[in-house]
């Protein structure tokens, strides 16, 4: 995508400086990338990003929006900054986040690959900070968060450019009161309408970074006092202490066990408790699971981020095909919500269970959200079915559900096209059946494409 245009560009500039006292109707189509700057640029203090990002729509957006002096709605000045890689990008996000600006990082999902070790390192040292991770529709991203989502910090998937906002909001509040940090995964690339929060929304809900806050667990009232700032300043002339300091092997498990215990633990009681404050406000749903369309389903889909409307779509188009399909979809991948994904299903007994994921490689069992969602349905009677690929596409989605209604269903399914018997190049279509002749589980798992209409 190129520049944003500059009637776009000028609409964005213009919420910025005005922040309206309404929050903004929906119907405006924007790159949710530069929305999500925009949003970032209302709240924060400081925004990091690669050095020299490509000049996308999204990176156009924060690029201009960001600089020249731009004052968020607490009317501090919003710095930006460059780094070098997904590690530069989150050590500079760190190093400002624990000095006491509130921060926001920006990442592409190979980015975040190469940065694990640091996102353990500000796991560990309490940082306050929120991750935006570009998804574009590559197996790695996920990849990546389910490996981000072994370390203690929260991890989301926007369905939608509105649960995007919704999340980013949620986000900041709760990696400031929990002093955990978190990532969010949006297709940032992508234009679709939303409605961004007004000043008044983001000054009430967030709160000044340097306002008191009431302490919200017994681990930050013993260790700061019944108040502290909403920002935490680890980094302080004015009050040195050490932190994150080099310890042997005992002491080092010692304290990553008491963070989990004193800060982690928090995290899921507090998500809860902030998603049913936002969705009041908003009269948007939010939840640990998103049902569509449960009831009296055949076939449930269960998919997370981007991948959820799709499997809206294809269950919709089931639907008007007679045939009873629905979808949860799974925003967060940690906390993990196993007692939530399993009281959504276990109302379904005798549906056949979907898990729908972007996955590289062969091993279908292996996938890592079938591996969490299987072992907690295995009392149920119905069948849960693996189904992966590099690309999720509606299509594949209907050619699964189709095969689905089969006497004997597969439990194992392969998101990917089957390749024609001829494509009018003999000693082409000879070496690919010759193939498939000497490696039938190549194909084993694929399904042919659906035949009925949308």
């Amino acid at each position: 995508m190129g520049r944003l245009t500059g009637a776009t560009l000028a609409w964005l500039k213009e919420q910025v400086r005005r922040h309206r006292e309404t929050v903004l109707s929906p119907g405006h189509p924007v790159p949710v990338g530069a929305a999500l700057g925009v949003l970032e640029g209302m709240i924060c203090d400081a925004v990091v990003h690669r050095a020299r990002p490509p000049r996308t729509a999204a990176s156009a957006g924060r690029h201009e929006l960001e600089s020249g002096g731009t004052h968020n709605v607490f009317g501090r000045a919003v710095l930006e900054e460059e780094a070098t890689g997904g590690q530069g990008v989150l050590a500079l996000a760190a190093g400002l986040s624990l000095s006491g600006l509130r921060t926001s990082a920006w990442l592409t999902g190979a980015e975040m690959v190469d940065a694990r070790g640091s996102l353990r390192d500000l796991s560990d040292r309490l940082a306050p900070l929120v991750i935006h991770v570009s998804d574009r529709g590559r197996p790695s991203t996920l990849a990546a968060c389910h490996a981000a989502a072994a370390g203690p910090l929260f991890v989301a998937l926007s369905h939608d450019a509105q649960h995007a906002v919704d999340l980013t909001l949620l986000a900041r509040r709760l990696t400031e009161r929990a002093l955990v940090p978190g990532v969010v995964v949006t297709p940032l690339e992508t234009v679709a309408p939303l409605a961004l929060p007004n000043a008044t929304f983001v000054q009430r809900w967030i709160g000044p970074p340097d306002a008191p806050l009431h302490a919200p667990t017994d681990a930050q009232r013993i260790l700061f006092g019944p108040e502290r700032p909403h920002a935490v300043r680890w980094f302080d002339p004015g009050h040195p202490v050490a932190t994150a300091t080099v310890r042997g092997p005992e002491e080092s498990d010692r304290a990553r066990r008491s963070r989990e215990v004193f800060f982690w633990e928090h995290v899921e009681e507090l998500a809860a408790e902030m998603m049913a404050e936002l969705a009041a406000e908003t009269g948007r749903p939010l939840g640990f699971v998103t049902p569509h369309r449960l009831k009296g389903a055949d076939v449930i889909l269960v998919a997370t981020g981007a991948d959820v409307q799709v499997a809206r779509a294809v269950a919709e188009a089931e639907r008007a095909n007679k045939h009873r399909v629905g979808v949860l979809g799974l925003p967060w991948l940690r906390p993990f919500p196993a007692w939530a994904l399993r009281g959504a299903l276990i109302e379904h007994p005798e549906a056949t269970v979907v898990v729908v994921e972007r996955v590289s490689g062969p091993g279908a069992g292996d996938a890592p959200l079938y591996a969490l969602v299987e072992p907690l349905l295995r009392e149920r009677p119905g069948l849960v079915v693996s189904a992966v690929g590099p690309d999720v596409r509606a299509e594949r989605l209907r050619a699964v559900c189709a095969a689905m209604r089969r006497e004997t269903p597969p439990t194992r399914v392969r998101l990917e096209a089957v390749a024609p018997e001829q494509t009018g190049l003999p000693r082409h279509d000879a070496l690919v059946q010759a193939a498939k002749s000497a490696y039938p589980a190549l194909m084993a798992e694929r399904l042919p494409p659906s035949e009925e209409p949308w």
